[in-house]
């Protein structure tokens, strides 16, 4: 016997079909928005990081001048500078960063894997690693170039005079890719030895195992300082064989955070072009053009866009300082480095140093 009526038993089911069709209606219109609103629909990096009142920086160990720990334990060097930058930034104090020192193998998984909140690094920008990896590149905060050193003994007065060598060569990175293409096109027999982490391979050239090792200028420069038994002894060609932009590195989920890395190393840049130090007193925001006023984080609908306080690009200058002098402290003329700016100087002094406007 049926147990509907003339309305039927089949009204509650259809009641409950209802609700469940009102439900998955919600639910595809709450995803929409998480992909349409700019910042997702979760609080964001910025709000983890405030939450943990501390950035968690991923850095990889490259030497003197770029990214060192001392005896007791307190970190140096330009990339650290820019941990503290961020810092600075959305913390307001330079010192709240937890560094967290990385293998190359390992750096982007642990972005991915939310184990850090940036990586602040000799990461190159390729086209690969933006499209695959589920990473980004906020903005260039170093130009340089893929290079070799060699033992003085064993080098030639170029790279494409000497063959027959043995090389060290950092693994999963663009250098041992580079070098392979280099190898191909140039018709060389060199030979490649591969390492999974940084110190390693420059241990077993100090220690001739290879007759060059091959890495960004700027590492090579400061592995050379800090690490060679004796620096003399060691030559680092002219020879730049690739072009090595490098950038910090996010997730590419966080819209909100990538642009805050973006404008936080714009303003250093923008600052220096300006004439504004960490020696600058008494700023009168007053007297500064809007633009100036704008970085150094005096502009309410800018610093809202970015979720960032009052005053955040004037603490970073005062407490850290502009591009230049962040270079010169760690790589410069003020370092033991003594590194020439070259690429790295501003657009206005023959470099391809520059910061978009702040409009």
């Amino acid at each position: 016997m049926p147990t509907g009526t003339k309305n039927g038993a089949q009204l509650p089911c259809f009641g409950r079909w209802r609700q469940r069709r009102r439900l998955l209606q919600f639910v595809l219109t709450l995803s929409c928005l998480c992909l349409i609103w700019p910042f997702g629909c979760n609080a964001g990096t910025l709000a983890d990081v405030r939450d943990a009142g501390a950035l968690r920086c991923g850095v990889i160990q490259n030497g003197r001048g770029l990214t060192e720990q001392d005896s007791s334990g307190n970190w140096h060097g330009f990339f650290v500078d820019f941990c503290r930058v961020i810092a600075t930034a959305v913390l307001g104090d330079p010192d709240r960063v937890i560094i967290k020192p990385l293998s190359t193998r390992l750096r982007f998984e642990a972005l991915r894997s939310h184990d850090i909140d940036v990586l602040v690094a000799n990461t190159t920008i390729t086209v690969t690693r933006s499209v695959e990896l589920g990473v980004e590149f906020p903005a260039i905060y170093l130009y340089d170039g893929q290079g070799f050193m060699a033992h003085r003994d064993r080098s030639g007065p170029h790279l494409e005079d000497i063959d027959d060598r043995s090389i060290c060569v950092l693994g999963a990175t663009t250098s041992v890719e580079t070098l392979t293409e280099y190898i191909r096109d140039h018709n060389k027999h060199f030979s490649l030895v591969v390492f999974r982490d940084n110190e390693e391979s420059f241990r077993a050239f100090f220690e001739h195992q290879c007759d060059l090792i091959t890495n960004d200028r700027v590492v090579l420069s400061a592995q050379r300082a800090l690490h060679a038994p004796d620096p003399v002894s060691y030559v680092i060609y002219p020879d730049i064989i690739s072009k090595e932009p490098l950038s910090p590195t996010v997730r590419n989920d966080d819209s909100q955070w990538s642009s805050i890395i973006r404008w936080t190393i714009f303003a250093v840049i923008a600052a220096e072009e300006k004439g504004i130090t960490s020696s600058s007193k008494e700023l009168r925001m007053s007297d500064q053009t809007t633009e100036t006023r704008r970085l150094l984080g005096f502009d309410p609908k800018t610093n809202q866009s970015l979720g960032l306080t009052e005053g955040w690009g004037l603490r970073i200058i005062q407490k850290i300082g502009n591009y230049g002098e962040i270079f010169n402290r760690n790589m410069g003329t003020s370092s033991d480095l003594k590194l020439d700016r070259g690429t790295n100087s501003l657009w206005n002094r023959g470099g391809l140093m520059y910061s978009p406007p702040f409009l």
